[in-house]
């Protein structure tokens, strides 16, 4: 395995504008974004078999900031065809409460998450534009996903919605 990475990309929620409950993608895939020197695009197919047994979600990738996580089940991942998603219940703490009215007041708007690179998932090449770009393949373990300030990918957003619209857009897609 490689060293511990860390890119960005998201779309965040918050399902209910007095809840604890946010929404988003963590890593758009097929998408690319200039990090650093190069450009990078993760592979559609690069969380297959990703090990995502114990991720967290923090503040600006700090530990220290732990604000939900997948081991006590207020964090759940899954990944579609855009991407690693994330839904979490903010643990009830000064800091969590604290990030939550940032999200809220879109000052908190991206994410990003912490991933380590399987030996063999990368690929490298030279654009036609002449911009060296790294296509991450497979990613080999998940750390963490993390609400930022600011991410490298600068195309993410982040929503606050309030529980009567996502019940008239549940409401919407079963009628359909």
């Amino acid at each position: 395995m490689s060293k511990l990475e860390r890119t960005f990309d998201v779309e965040l929620r918050s399902l209910d504008g007095e809840s604890n409950v946010v929404e988003g993608i963590a890593a758009v895939t097929e998408q690319p974004a200039m990090v650093d020197w190069y450009r990078e695009v993760i592979d559609r197919n690069a969380f297959n078999d990703t090990d995502m047994s114990d991720v967290v979600l923090n503040f600006n990738h700090n530990d220290d900031y732990l604000l939900a996580g997948t081991r006590n089940g207020s964090a759940e991942l899954w990944v579609d065809d855009n991407g690693l998603n994330i839904r979490a219940s903010i643990i009830d703490t000064t800091q969590g409460k604290d990030v939550m009215k940032l999200v809220r007041s879109r000052l908190i708007s991206k994410m990003s998450f912490r991933f380590v690179v399987d030996r063999d998932g990368q690929e490298w090449r030279t654009a036609e534009d002449g911009v060296e770009e790294r296509r991450i393949t497979k990613i080999a373990k998940l750390y963490d996903t993390s609400l930022v300030v600011f991410p490298a990918y600068p195309t993410t957003a982040v929503y606050a919605r309030s529980a009567d619209s996502l019940a008239e857009e549940h409401k919407a897609l079963m009628e359909r």
